[in-house]
């Protein structure tokens, strides 16, 4: 595995209740919970670098083995589906259906 310099190793998980989980790989321990919603913002910085923005943090990744753009494709993808969903169905009368949490 390589390391990079001021970087941690870190192993991502994204579930369908729109959290992103970043795990210690070596000790797999839970380092810390990113909870994504219609204001995250996902963005390439280049080929293997890339970031999820809340208002609160930004978070920046380096991925090693899948080239960044998949984790925003993949990211932009499950968002955009989760939320473009939830919109349609708030124009029905349907709010507060439990998505996810």
């Amino acid at each position: 595995m390589k390391y990079y310099f001021l970087f941690n190793t870190r192993q991502l998980i994204l579930y369908n209740n729109s959290t992103l989980e970043y795990h210690d790989p070596y000790e797999n321990i839970l380092k810390g919970v990113i909870k994504l919603n219609e204001n995250t913002l996902i963005k390439k910085k280049d080929d293997v670098t890339f970031t999820v923005t809340n208002p609160e943090r930004e978070f920046v990744f380096k991925s090693l083995d899948v080239p960044a753009q998949k984790w925003v494709t993949e990211i932009r993808s499950f968002l955009d589906s989760r939320y473009s969903l939830l919109v349609q169905l708030q124009g029905f009368g349907v709010w507060g259906l439990g998505f996810g949490d």
